[in-house]
């Protein structure tokens, strides 16, 4: 007894699964920014506490505006904790917890990145049922043509 597939029921669950394979790089693209930016902030812990003299800070990301600063303390560095919550740490437990946050951001990067393998494979799969039942379809018209 052949099982009867809806095509139809196919191309909305593979409308689910691109939907869903959007988001998750939409999300993964954000975790890959925010693991730069605490990559960043590592180096330029290391840097700042290793230099002399005034340094220049960037008032804004896309540095449209930066100022020329003398730094009084070169071992004490504020760091944000999560929450809203930022304390002002010793230089290496400044880059224990960046260290720490990286690490967390590369697992979730990863996790995520299997998810996306995954639904990447469903939808692949999906995809050849589709063009299985589109042969089949095709034979039987032929077929009945013939008759």
């Amino acid at each position: 007894m052949a099982v009867q597939v809806d095509p139809r029921a196919i191309l909305a669950q593979m409308q689910a699964i691109e939907a869903q394979i959007s988001r998750l790089q939409s999300f993964i693209a954000e975790l890959t920014q925010a693991r730069e930016n605490v990559s960043r902030s590592m180096e330029s812990i290391k840097a700042l506490s290793s230099s002399e003299g005034p340094v220049m800070v960037m008032l804004d990301p896309s540095m449209n505006s930066m100022a020329i600063v003398e730094v009084r303390d070169r071992e004490k560095f504020i760091v944000h904790l999560g929450l809203d919550v930022y304390a002002r740490l010793d230089k290496e437990k400044a880059l224990e917890i960046l260290d720490e946050k990286e690490a967390r951001l590369s697992k979730s990067i990863s996790e995520a990145t299997k998810q996306l393998k995954d639904l990447t494979s469903l939808y692949e799969q999906y995809q050849a049922v589709l063009q299985q039942l589109s042969a089949q379809q095709a034979r039987q018209a032929r077929e009945a043509r013939k008759q």
